[in-house]
C-alpha cells in the first residue's frame, strides 16, 4: 500500500471512525405501530428479461370503449390506535388558513417560469411512430416521467417514448403490455392499466407498472424495470399476485426499494379490504435477479397511502425508511416502512404520527365540478392524496422535504390544498396553502419541488365558463409562506366532457434528472365536447432562478456521498470536514505548482475516494457482506493485509459508484486493463487509475445531474 495513502488512511479516518451524528427518531410514544407485525412476503409467480421493446411488435388493441372505475374508499378519518398519538407542530404562524383568501395562492405576482415544450400526448389527435391512437378507456389515469434524454407517458393502456430536447415521438403509441411480449400469463394476455412510470435516477433506470386484473384472481401487479436508461431497450419483468384486487397502486423510487401501495377490494366491483403498504426489491429488481415484494396490511380503516419519491441528486439519510401519507380529517397521517429483504422479519410499518393541518371539506369523490354547456360534472377523488408524494433532501445539515396535495372544497367549487413537511422522521407542518385565485375549480393536482426549493403544481381547471383545461403555479422560496404566485396555463380546453363523469384519476409533475430544475407535466383536457374524445398534453417549464451544474462537482456533496454508499452513514462533522478540505486546498495556486486548479481537484478527488476504500470502516465485516452476493466468494482476505484480487476489486467498484452489477464485457475490460496495468506499474498506481476512470464515467455523473 501506497505510504502516503497508508498515512492517511490510519491518522484521518478516525473522523470517519468517529460515532455516527445521525438524528434519531424521537416521539415513538406518538405513533401507534400497526399490525400485522410482520412482512408478507411474496415472490413472483414469473420473471424474465425482454427484448428491446423497440424491436418488439406492439400488442393489438383490444377494441371498444370502456369506462374504468375507481372505487371510493371510506371517508379519511383520524387514527384511533393510540389514545397519545399528538399533532405534530406548525411551524409557520402566518400559513394560509384553508379558505383560500389573503396568502391562499394563485393570486400574487405572475410565476417566474420559462417555458419549455408543449407536447400533445396520447389521445385524440396523436400519432407516432407506430400509428395513430384511439381512446379505449374513461378516464386516461396520465402519468408520465423524464429521463436522461426521453420521456416517457402512460394513459389507459398505452406507452409512448418522446425525445426531451426536441419533442419527437420515438416509440409509440404502443399498447403498454406490448412490455410483456412473450411473458405469458395475465401480464402479456391482458392490458388493465391504471399504470406508473418512475425513472430512478440514481441509477437511470425507468419503472413500468400495471396490473392485471380482468382474469380475476389471483390479481396480478405487473413490474418491467429498464436494463439501461433508453426506455425503448429490454426490461426485467416481473409479476407479483395478490388475492385482493390492488385497485389504484401507486409507485415511488427509494434507495432501499421500489415502494407501492394499493387499495385492496375483494373484487373489481367493490369490496373495500384496507390500504396496503408493499416494498419491492430494487436491487434485485435492477439486476434482474429473483426479487420479491414485502408487503404490510391490508388495514380496514386506512386508504390511499403515498410513498415518498425521491427527487434530486442527493439521497435520504443514511438508513432513512420511506414515508407514507395518507389523508386523515384534517390532518395527513405519515407512516414510516423499513423494507429489509435479507431478514424479513425485521421489515416494519409503523405509525401513523398525526399532522394536523388547516381544516377542510375534501372535495366529492364523483360528479362536483362543472362545465360550460353541460350538466354532466366531473370526478375530482377527494377522498384520498394526489400522485406523488414528493421528497428532496439536498444533502448534509439541509432538512428533509415533503410536498403533497389534494382537492378538497373551495371557492364554491373544487380547490388544491398543499403541503410541504419537514424533517419527517419527526414530521413538521412547514407550510400550507390553497389554490383558489377565483371562482373556477382546481382539481387533480401534482406536486414537486426542483433543486431551487422552487414548487410547481399543476392541475386540471374548469367552471361553468371555462372548459376543461391544463394550468399550474408555483412558488419561490422568498414567497410568503402559504402562498402562490398568479398560474401559467399549459393549453386551454375548448369543450365540454358529456355523458361521462370519470376524470383523471390522476396526473404527474415530475422534475427532470438531468438539471433537477425542468418541472414536467403532464394531465388530460377537452378540445372538442363529446364522450371518449379526451386529449392530453405535457409541458415543461423551469423556474428563472434555478441553474447549478453536476450535484458531484460540489466536494461536500461528493465526500457525503462517498459515507453513504461506502460506510453506510451519515458523515460527521469533523471527517466531513477534513474530506471536503482536502479537495478544496486547491483553490490555492500555491498548493498545487505546476498544475490546474482543474488538475488538482480530479487528483485530490480520486485521492479522496480511495482513501474510501482503504479506511478501516470500510474493511469491516458488517460493511463487506452488503457487497458480497450469496454464491461469490469473500470479497476481502481473513486475515491482513486486507485486500481484494482485481476482479473483486472491479465488481465492487461498479456496485458502489455505478450502484449495480457489472455486465460481463465491463467486468472482463476494467479486469484487463488492471491487469495488464499492475505488469509495469504499482498497486497504488493502478487502482487509482480504475477509481478515476469510475468517478469521472458519463455514467457515474449521470447519477447526480449533467455528465
Amino acid at each position: 500500500m501506497n505510504k502516503l495513502l497508508a498515512m492517511l488512511a490510519t491518522l484521518c479516518f478516525a473522523a470517519l471512525c468517529t460515532p455516527p451524528s445521525l438524528g434519531q427518531e424521537t416521539g415513538s410514544s406518538q405513533s401507534s405501530t400497526r399490525k400485522n407485525d410482520k412482512a408478507t412476503v411474496h415472490r413472483p409467480v414469473k420473471m424474465d428479461v425482454s427484448a428491446p421493446l423497440r424491436e418488439i411488435q406492439p400488442k393489438p388493441e383490444r377494441g371498444g370503449q370502456r369506462v374504468r372505475p375507481v372505487l371510493p374508499t371510506p371517508p379519511p378519518q383520524e387514527d384511533r390506535g393510540n389514545p397519545h398519538d399528538g399533532p405534530a407542530p406548525l411551524i409557520c404562524a402566518d400559513c394560509d388558513p384553508g379558505g383560500g383568501g389573503g396568502g391562499g395562492g394563485g393570486g400574487g405576482a405572475s410565476v417566474p417560469t420559462t417555458p419549455g415544450l408543449n407536447l400533445l400526448g396520447q389521445g385524440v389527435g396523436f400519432s407516432g411512430p407506430n400509428g395513430g391512437f384511439t381512446v379505449q378507456f374513461a378516464p386516461p389515469d396520465t402519468n408520465g416521467a423524464a429521463g436522461s434524454f426521453q420521456y416517457v407517458q402512460l394513459v389507459n393502456v398505452s406507452l409512448a417514448v418522446f425525445n426531451k430536447s426536441t419533442g419527437a415521438v420515438t416509440l409509440g403509441p404502443v399498447p403498454i403490455n406490448t412490455l410483456f411480449s412473450g411473458f405469458g400469463g395475465a401480464c402479456e394476455a391482458t392490458n388493465d392499466g391504471d399504470p406508473i412510470v418512475v425513472y430512478d435516477k440514481q441509477v437511470n433506470r425507468w419503472v413500468i407498472t400495471q396490473f392485471a386484473v380482468d382474469q380475476g384472481a389471483p390479481f396480478l401487479q405487473c413490474v418491467a424495470v429498464s436494463t439501461s436508461d433508453d426506455a425503448t431497450g429490454s426490461y426485467n419483468r416481473y409479476a407479483f399476485a395478490f388475492n385482493n384486487f390492488p385497485d389504484y397502486p401507486k409507485m415511488s423510487v427509494w434507495p432501499d426499494a421500489y415502494y407501492i401501495s394499493f387499495n385492496m377490494f375483494t373484487s373489481e366491483v367493490g369490496g373495500f379490504v384496507g390500504g396496503q403498504a408493499c416494498a419491492m426489491d430494487r436491487k434485485k429488481m435492477i439486476n434482474g435477479q429473483a426479487a420479491t415484494i414485502q408487503c404490510f396490511g391490508p388495514f380496514s380503516s386506512e386508504s390511499s397511502f403515498l410513498p415518498a419519491d425521491l427527487d434530486g441528486a442527493s439521497v435520504p439519510p443514511a438508513g432513512s425508511p420511506n414515508y407514507f401519507v395518507n389523508l386523515g380529517s384534517n390532518s395527513l397521517k405519515e407512516w414510516k416502512f423499513h423494507s429489509d429483504f435479507s431478514n424479513p422479519a425485521n421489515a416494519s410499518f409503523t405509525g401513523p404520527t398525526t399532522i394536523s393541518v388547516a381544516s377542510f371539506a375534501t372535495a366529492c369523490f364523483s360528479q362536483c365540478v362543472q362545465q360550460p354547456g353541460t350538466t354532466t360534472r366531473l370526478d375530482a377523488l377527494g377522498d384520498r392524496l394526489m400522485f406523488r408524494n414528493a421528497y428532496r433532501f439536498d444533502g448534509f445539515g439541509q432538512p428533509e422535504k415533503l410536498v403533497l396535495n389534494h382537492s378538497i372544497s373551495g371557492g364554491g367549487g373544487v380547490a388544491v390544498r398543499w403541503y410541504e413537511l419537514r424533517n419527517p422522521q419527526s414530521p413538521t407542518l412547514f407550510q400550507q396553502g390553497t389554490i383558489v385565485p377565483d371562482a373556477n375549480s382546481r382539481w387533480m393536482g401534482s406536486i414537486g419541488m426542483d433543486r431551487a426549493g422552487n414548487i410547481a403544481v399543476g392541475y386540471s381547471v374548469s367552471s361553468t365558463s371555462v372548459f376543461p383545461g391544463v394550468r399550474y403555479t408555483g412558488r419561490v422560496p422568498t414567497d410568503p409562506l402559504g402562498t402562490m404566485q398568479s398560474e401559467a396555463t399549459i393549453i386551454n380546453g375548448s369543450g365540454s366532457q358529456t355523458g361521462l363523469t370519470r376524470w383523471g384519476d390522476y396526473s404527474a409533475m415530475t422534475i427532470d434528472p438531468r438539471d433537477d430544475c425542468t418541472f414536467w407535466y403532464t394531465q388530460e383536457y377537452m378540445q372538442a365536447t363529446g364522450s371518449f374524445n379526451w386529449r392530453t398534453r405535457i409541458g415543461s417549464f423551469k423556474f428563472n432562478a434555478c441553474s447549478g451544474g453536476n450535484r458531484t462537482d460540489d466536494s461536500t456533496f461528493f465526500v457525503r456521498q462517498h459515507y453513504v454508499e461506502f460506510l453506510l452513514r451519515e458523515p460527521d462533522v469533523s471527517g466531513l470536514n477534513f474530506w471536503v478540505h482536502e479537495i478544496e486546498q486547491c483553490t490555492d495556486p500555491n498548493f498545487h505548482p505546476g498544475e490546474t486548479e482543474a488538475q488538482c481537484r480530479a487528483r485530490k478527488r480520486t485521492d479522496v475516494s480511495r482513501a474510501f476504500w482503504e479506511s478501516t470502516d470500510f474493511r469491516q465485516p458488517n460493511i463487506q457482506s452488503k457487497l458480497n452476493l450469496p454464491g461469490e466468494p469473500a470479497l476481502v482476505n481473513p486475515s491482513p493485509p486486507t485486500e481484494y484480487n482485481n476482479q473483486q476489486f472491479v465488481r465492487v467498484a461498479y456496485r458502489l459508484y455505478l450502484q449495480r452489477e457489472p455486465d460481463a464485457s465491463g467486468l472482463n475490460f476494467w479486469t484487463n486493463d488492471l491487469n495488464n496495468c499492475m505488469l509495469s506499474n504499482g498497486e497504488y498506481a493502478c487502482y487509482h487509475h480504475i477509481v478515476r476512470a469510475f468517478i469521472e464515467s458519463i455514467e457515474y455523473r449521470a447519477r447526480f445531474g449533467q455528465p
